[in-house]
């Protein structure tokens, strides 16, 4: 995964980045990702992304993970997905953690704030839509 170090949000795609995810069955086509019937989502290079948040640091293991969850919440927050999904999209951000080579505890531990933690960053306008950064 290509991305720059940026002020605002911290980080930059510089790259389209593809994610298998398990939710199927939506079709989702916006100006910073898009998500296919199948799961496929893709995010648009220039997203910008806040990396792991809370009481942890961000690794290279773990930026692809906080990528996919935070694009994902930010699908939940646009509308775009559903509410019920947290669960799927927590879920998928520790497997994707796991994938990236972070330690499963750390995982775990990461997977367990968004559990217990995470629901605030769902709620509709309650956090600034970033948008895509020409690079």
């Amino acid at each position: 995964m290509k991305y720059s170090t940026i002020k605002k949000y911290k980080y930059r795609l510089e790259e389209d980045e593809v994610f298998h995810t398990s939710l199927f069955g939506d079709v989702i086509d916006h100006q910073l990702f898009s998500l296919a019937i199948d799961g496929r989502l893709v995010v648009y290079k220039g997203y910008l992304w806040n990396g792991l948040s809370g009481p942890t640091w961000d690794t290279e293991s773990s930026k692809r993970g906080s990528l996919g969850h935070d694009v994902k919440y930010q699908m939940i927050r646009l509308k775009l997905l559903p509410l019920y999904e947290k669960d799927v999209v927590d879920l998928e951000m520790k497997q994707d953690l796991i994938q990236g080579g972070v330690w499963p505890f750390r995982a775990e531990y990461c997977y367990q704030a968004v559990k217990f933690l995470g629901a605030s960053s769902c709620v509709p306008g309650d956090i600034q839509i970033p948008t895509i950064i020409e690079v």
